[in-house]
């Protein structure tokens, strides 16, 4: 198969709209159908890393903290995160996860499976594999 190289960028971003759409497919029937893209960033990182800065959210996304307090607001207002005093500096907050936002977390580990198994039905277990592979690769 020949490749324009214009074609990545395309590519990539596709491959993003089609997962965040089969993502929110899958949790809206477990009742997270409020979890969006944007929210993914906050979830991934706390998933990751634990209780965080909104400064270190922010900068994790490669978004300004402003526009990381917005949907740390979100995802407090419908209950998935909190915002607790940093006992390692009284004017820093740390966002974690509520009880909810652990649910949603375990419900994206599912879901994901699901999401890898059609993909790796489309294009075979090898394929995909390796593709990940060279994307790990060249995200280091």
């Amino acid at each position: 198969m020949n490749h324009n190289k214009n074609e990545l960028a395309q590519i990539l971003l596709l491959m993003l709209r089609d997962y965040n759409t089969r993502a929110s497919e899958l949790l809206a029937p477990r009742g997270f159908g409020d979890i969006k893209p944007k929210h993914s960033s906050v979830l991934m990182h706390l998933g990751n890393f634990g209780p965080s800065r909104i400064n270190d959210l922010a900068k994790s996304a490669s978004i300004r903290p402003q526009s990381m307090v917005k949907i740390i607001d979100e995802l407090e207002n419908e209950g998935y995160v909190t915002r607790e005093p940093d006992p390692q500096d009284s004017r820093a907050k740390l966002v974690s996860f509520t009880e909810k936002g652990q649910n949603v977390i375990t419900a994206f580990a599912e879901i994901t499976e699901s999401i890898w198994d059609d993909y790796a039905d489309i294009v075979g277990e090898d394929v995909f594999t390796s593709a990940l592979d060279c994307l790990n690769t060249l995200t280091r």
